[in-house]
């Protein structure tokens, strides 16, 4: 997280207020640390080194970060969200800001690395490629780091709840869509997560739900997916239709049980239709059992059955650990539209709250 030393706190720590004191010291810390990345003007960092009151070692590395102030001066205007220390506002959270007023938040964490919060470990560390294409989209140089927590799906709301009550660190939670087309709802974690940030309004957290896919499977370029020959014999490799997957159920497919809604059964017979004629009387079948059955009836009917069977539940954990190299370079050409823009939506809303120092200069 980019955080950044108003005048007011320079100013009230030059008076000796042990707050101000407190506050500097932590963060020039957790900057020296690589866990955050600190900034102020150049001409806060000189009256900063002459505060008799912070320990001789504490000026020294407030003097050595004078030589990094154009650098991450570049940074701050491209960050998505930034902190705020000031005297000057309540303690909240804004659109793109975070204000921290250090009379009323005495025990937060500087010296730990952000939280990323995801429904698995693995998701947190895909999402390290998004952010890497998103920095060298912007030709940006500056390192992140972030403490990867697990939701473990519905309980991805409990832990955001938790990360919230106890105001220590800061938090950013990703949550799938779980979505089976453009206009559906979201999911039970999704909708969960959205509602208890709009109720608690947390200034340390905040979520992002991803709108342009269903899931980070969904995020895997089709390319690598075809290439895998873990999934060489599967319907959708061999079949290999020229349709949208951006809502598809990567890991259990598309099953007849799940088009009960008109919305949901036109969107995908429209897609399977146009990919393969030879869908016609699947659709029909199922066009009749929707009119003839209530939605209990009507799914007990197909049960698990599916157009086209999924890639199982290990299909993110096998493309990382055969693909790293490729997820390294991925390419403007190896996404969808709807890829590449949740690839740097994503990528830049974690850079923004786990971008951090490199202890290099300090």
């Amino acid at each position: 997280m980019l955080i950044e030393i108003c005048e007011d706190v320079v100013q009230a720590a030059e008076q000796n207020k042990a707050s101000a004191l407190n506050v500097l010291e932590q963060v020039i810390f957790a900057h020296k640390s690589g866990k955050h990345l600190l900034f102020t003007t150049y001409s806060l960092l000189i009256r900063i080194v002459k505060i008799p009151g912070l320990p001789k070692y504490v000026r020294q590395l407030f003097s050595n970060l004078k030589r990094q102030v154009s650098t991450i001066g570049n940074i701050y205007n491209l960050v998505k969200i930034k902190t705020k220390l000031t005297y000057l506002e309540n303690t909240r959270r804004e659109i793109g800001i975070i204000y921290i007023n250090p009379d009323e938040i005495l025990s937060f964490d500087y010296s730990a690395e952000a939280h990323l919060l995801t429904e698995n470990l693995i998701d947190g560390e895909f999402y390290r490629y998004c952010i890497n294409f998103y920095k060298k989209k912007k030709h940006i140089r500056c390192n992140h780091k972030y403490f990867a927590l697990q939701g473990g799906g519905n309980t991805m709301e409990s832990v955001y709840r938790k990360e919230a009550s106890d105001k220590r660190f800061f938090c950013i939670a990703i949550s799938d869509s779980d979505k089976l087309f453009p206009e559906d709802k979201l999911g039970q974690t999704a909708t969960a997560i959205k509602a208890a940030d709009k109720k608690l309004r947390p200034f340390n957290c905040s979520c992002y739900i991803m709108s342009r896919l269903r899931e980070v499977e969904n995020f895997i370029p089709l390319e690598l997916i075809l290439i895998n020959s873990n999934y060489k014999n599967t319907a959708l490799v061999v079949k290999n239709y020229n349709i949208d997957y951006s809502f598809f159920d990567m890991k259990k497919g598309i099953r007849q049980s799940k088009l009960y809604g008109d919305d949901v059964f036109l969107y995908w017979q429209s897609m399977f239709i146009e990919a393969s004629k030879s869908y016609i009387p699947l659709f029909n079948e199922i066009k009749v059992s929707k009119a003839d059955l209530n939605k209990s009836e009507y799914q007990d009917y197909w049960g698990n059955e599916s157009i086209i069977d999924g890639l199982g539940e290990k299909l993110l954990e096998c493309c990382l650990k055969k693909y790293a190299d490729r997820l390294t370079s991925i390419k403007d050409s190896d996404l969808t539209p709807n890829q590449m823009g949740e690839w740097l939506e994503v990528g830049e809303l974690i850079f923004g709250w786990s971008c951090a120092s490199s202890n290099q200069y300090v």
